[in-house]
């Protein structure tokens, strides 16, 4: 991705938006390694595409991005969907999927970092703290 939005920097010289990004999901399927359809499966490309969007936003080109979509919706039926677009980051019932607490978390570091904006309580919570582990036999 990052070197497909270099090459349109270079051709049309404006600034990016990605406008849509996202992956079919259904609610609830899990399986480790993540696998498509699977709500890992979909948190992880979004993992992905934030790293080439940091990236590309640190060295100035890129402006802004927008998943694709807020929720799953009806479709005609064909072989390339299940009972629908399913790339939502919540359920047709409106119901958060993993990927809606991902984006949540991404849009309020980014709002601290860039506006200084306050991190709600609760996402403080889910914050990892990583301290060195003493050790506790000969090791050296």
């Amino acid at each position: 991705m990052i070197l497909e939005v270099e090459n349109w920097l270079r051709t049309y010289k404006k600034p990016i938006l990605v406008a849509e990004y996202g992956a079919d999901t259904i609610a609830g399927l899990h399986q480790s390694p993540e696998f498509v359809f699977t709500e890992e499966y979909q948190t992880t490309l979004m993992r992905e595409h934030f790293k080439a969007f940091d990236y590309l936003r640190a060295n100035g080109s890129f402006i802004g991005e927008h998943i694709w979509n807020f929720a799953d919706f009806m479709t005609v039926q064909g072989i390339t969907r299940i009972v629908g677009n399913r790339k939502g980051i919540f359920t047709r019932e409106r119901q958060p999927k993993a990927s809606a607490h991902l984006l949540r978390h991404r849009f309020h570091l980014l709002a601290a970092e860039t506006d200084n904006y306050p991190i709600p309580e609760d996402l403080m919570e889910i914050v990892p703290v990583y301290k060195r582990a003493r050790t506790t036999h000969d090791e050296q």
